[in-house]
């Protein structure tokens, strides 16, 4: 390495340890880090992206921290403690390697090889695309919290199909329906008899949850002439109280806790749940890798199912009937949120840097800005003055006195200035 200064010298040999109690990755006497990979990366707004993770038995998880000024990472809800977040857990023996990182439409795109302890087709080649521009805001964990990507709602689990849904250890399966790995997505078949249904079940016991956030990209081939949807529910127990969020995708609707929406689910639907104690929102959209992830809003804070059942615990399900049908689950997600209020409506990322000139971010509806002369901020507020060389204030002797300034109307953009007729009404019963 070569320095042309000694402050270039000076700057390249600091070093700033990326630590914080509860370092799930820490071995050895020391607690560092004895293997894994690491990766870095700067978004686009001017951001600095780390992604880690540990090699090792119970350790195969991918985690991530950010930055704005490189010294300060915060950990609120992504150390090793009560709100550990994983860019990508499905399965203690199952984990993402040689991951590079890039910017990518207001996201990141991660291209990786990956190893599944139970699949053949693993050792592969893959591209991941995390983030982008999008209409939905995911709830904080924290309330009070500094506004922070590190306080956006982090997932526990992250499942990708590089192994079957039943093979990951989040999981626990009933049923004898079938459940087959393909490239991109597991497909579920139930087998049309007693029994043959499949019911998978992610249980919290943990933690006493307030809050559950669940995203998910499925697809129904066929629902058997609408009598055999795929259920995917969320259970949140505060004793003694239970609530719940019920998604029903048949081939032409979503019903939500029993209201229809009609909707395709022969293409792949992703959707978002946010589900707090007794309220809920749900977002939907058609899966598609357009620039902005446009959701649709089902419902707004709305009131969760409340009452007994036979799941007594903080968990999600996804199940189906006993009748044949087929279902594609392409991507799934559940984040526990503990500390969150029962306010649902969301919080504006208020404070959030823009970034720097040369470099865009998305604002509304496609439409991207950059920040000229210096980082702005969302929520600041300028008043700019119109200008136009044929402004109407030329009409005015006293504002535009040089005779060689003319004023004609803005449709009239070339060709000589007619002249102009104004016409006044006298009244006869004022004027006589």
């Amino acid at each position: 390495m070569r320095f042309y200064s000694v402050q270039a010298y000076r700057a390249a040999k600091y070093v700033d340890a990326v630590s914080g109690t509860g370092n799930s990755f820490a071995a050895g006497t020391d607690s560092n880090m004895t293997s894994g990979m690491i990766a870095i990366h700067s978004d686009s707004n001017n951001q600095l992206i780390l992604a880690f993770s540990r090699f090792g038995t119970n350790y195969n998880e991918l985690q991530i921290r950010f930055s704005d000024d490189g010294l300060n990472w915060p950990d609120d809800a992504t150390n090793g403690g009560l709100q550990e977040g994983k860019l990508f857990h499905i399965d203690e023996d199952s984990i993402l390697e040689d991951y590079r990182l890039a910017s990518f439409e207001g996201g990141l795109i991660m291209a990786h090889s990956w190893y599944a302890d139970t699949a053949v087709n693993d050792n592969s080649v893959a591209v991941s695309f995390l983030g982008g521009y999008s209409n939905v805001e995911y709830q904080p964990v924290f309330e009070n919290r500094t506004e922070n990507p590190s306080n956006k709602t982090n997932f526990r689990v992250t499942y990708l199909p590089i192994e079957r849904l039943s093979d990951c250890s989040d999981f626990t399966r009933t049923g004898t329906g079938t459940e087959t790995l393909f490239s991109g997505f597991t497909k579920l078949v139930p087998s049309g008899v007693a029994g043959g249904d499949i019911t998978l079940d992610r249980v919290q016991t943990t933690y006493q949850n307030e809050g559950l956030t669940l995203r998910g990209v499925v697809q129904v081939v066929d629902d058997s002439s609408g009598s055999s949807p795929l259920f995917i529910e969320s259970i949140i127990k505060i004793n003694p109280n239970l609530y719940s969020v019920s998604l029903e995708f048949f081939e032409d609707r979503i019903e939500v806790n029993g209201a229809s929406i009609t909707f395709d689910c022969t293409l792949k639907v992703e959707f978002i749940v946010e589900h707090t104690e007794n309220k809920f929102n749900f977002y939907y959209r058609h899966h598609q890798n357009d620039n902005l992830r446009k959701f649709t809003t089902g419902y707004s804070n709305a009131t969760a199912s409340s009452g007994t059942s036979a799941l007594n615990e903080t968990q999600v399900r996804i199940r189906t009937n006993i009748v044949t049908a087929e279902f594609r689950i392409y991507q799934f997600f559940i984040s526990d949120i503990y500390a969150r209020s029962t306010r649902i409506t969301g919080k504006q990322t208020i404070g959030r840097r823009y970034p720097i000139t040369g470099k865009s971010n998305y604002v509304h509806d496609g439409v991207l800005i950059s920040a000229s002369g210096g980082p702005s901020y969302y929520g600041d507020s300028f008043n700019i003055k119109p200008t136009s060389q044929n402004d109407k204030s030329n009409l005015i002797y006293a504002v535009s006195p040089s005779p060689r300034v003319q004023w004609r109307s803005s449709a009239v953009t070339s060709g000589s200035i007619s002249a102009m007729r104004i016409p006044f009404q006298l009244s006869s019963a004022v004027y006589r």
